[in-house]
């Protein structure tokens, strides 16, 4: 087997570092990429802003479904300073390598080589594969290497977290799970940025919400996806108008349909656990309670007791009385967004324009019209829904 070492501080690991590794396996033919993170290295200023621990948990979540890749803790479970010699020696003891073990550098340390601890024993032990990352430049450099044909990307740790620093686009440079990471931990941000980023923060982590996403996903058909991605999107846009945490909105609706595919006997057996009654067109249509089951899937299954988000997820199908607003933004937003046909484009006008509780009450009209028409019977929930409405004078 031929393995290849990629240390480095990843601080945070970045697209060019994935491409970087896959480049190795492909083109060099190598077996398996060990990423190691540095602890500190010892021709680098420590970095501020996120911790040996950061840098592990981000190259954890970048790496994820990547067979030939691997992670090595060994230099920041060392702690002190991490010498290159001290960790081939250890991979060498540990790895068993059949060949050379392949050592991953770039180009802009060719110059300074000369100042890493043993470097003359590293070139003897290793495959020293280059990396392009600075201008075309002559070194004399002793020591015989492999050049990787690498495309010039133009990335680096130190400008992403430049970017982070002033508030600049980043989030493109970075696998999603590695911004979920940063944004959650408010790293790289200055201190200024971190309290105003912490006096809004969010009740769920990006993490978390990737999570629900990636279920979601897998769990519906594409159609169904990607209607509860519309229905995520336009929540979290109506959120923001009406000044609610849009990641709660954008979280209800991704998760509104989850349960949407699951076998009646699976949703009957969820939603007895909410406490609600089962009316008759329920009993015989059990794939209609599919918002209260994935309420109780949320719950039950992931620990969620957010009130306003169980509701708006249980309630978006039918509606009903005392319904909050994040539950009305939700049921809105899964009644007329943008993929849905035939949906009267006034009621989408009055997204941008109307007050919530006039926005929802044409489009629980809207909706009521429909199902009429349908020849289908109101439920329980929605005869009450409209009765309320009437009372405040909204109908």
């Amino acid at each position: 087997m031929k393995i290849a070492v990629f240390g480095g501080s990843f601080n945070p690991v970045h697209y060019g570092h994935l491409a970087l590794a896959e480049l190795v396996l492909q083109k060099l033919k190598y077996d398996l990429i060990v990423f190691i993170p540095a602890y500190q290295s010892p021709l680098k200023e420590a970095t501020l802003g996120a911790t040996p621990q950061d840098r592990l948990d981000m190259l954890i979540a970048a790496l994820s479904g990547h067979p030939r890749c691997i992670i090595d803790d060994c230099e920041i479970r060392r702690g002190g300073l991490s010498y290159t010699i001290d960790t081939i020696n250890d991979i060498e003891e540990r790895y068993q390598s059949e060949q050379k073990l392949g050592l991953i550098i770039g180009d802009d340390h060719l110059v300074s080589f000369h100042k890493w601890k043993d470097a003359t024993l590293i070139a003897q032990k290793t495959e020293l594969l280059v990396a392009s990352r600075a201008p075309k430049q002559h070194y004399n450099f002793p020591y015989p290497f492999v050049g990787i044909d690498n495309p010039k990307w133009m990335v680096s740790s130190s400008e992403i977290r430049d970017r982070i620093a002033h508030s600049a686009d980043w989030t493109h440079l970075v696998p999603p799970a590695v911004a979920s990471i940063i944004k959650d931990r408010f790293l790289y941000t200055s201190w200024e940025q971190n309290s105003r980023e912490k006096s809004c923060c969010v009740s769920f982590s990006s993490n978390f919400i990737n999570l629900i996403e990636d279920i979601a996903r897998s769990w519906l058909s594409s159609s169904r996806y990607l209607h509860s991605k519309n229905v995520a999107v336009l929540s979290a846009q109506l959120c923001r108008r009406f000044q609610i945490d849009e990641q709660l909105g954008y979280l209800a609706g991704i998760a509104h349909d989850i349960c949407k595919h699951w076998k009646s006997e699976q949703i009957l057996k969820l939603v007895q656990y909410d406490g609600l009654p089962v009316d008759s067109i329920e009993k015989e249509k059990p794939e209609l309670m599919h918002g209260r089951a994935a309420a109780m899937y949320l719950k039950e299954y992931h620990g969620i007791t957010d009130k306003a988000l169980l509701q708006a997820i249980q309630m978006h199908t039918f509606g009903g009385p005392h319904m909050g607003d994040l539950a009305k933004i939700v049921y809105i937003a899964d009644k007329i967004e943008p993929s849905r046909s035939d949906i009267n484009s006034a009621l989408r006008i009055a997204c941008r324009t109307a007050p919530l509780p006039v926005l929802f009450a044409q489009v629980v009209w809207d909706t009521v019209q429909y199902l009429q028409k349908q020849g289908k019977l109101l439920t329980r929930e929605t005869a009450a829904l409209l009765k309320e409405l009437q009372q405040e004078g909204l109908l």
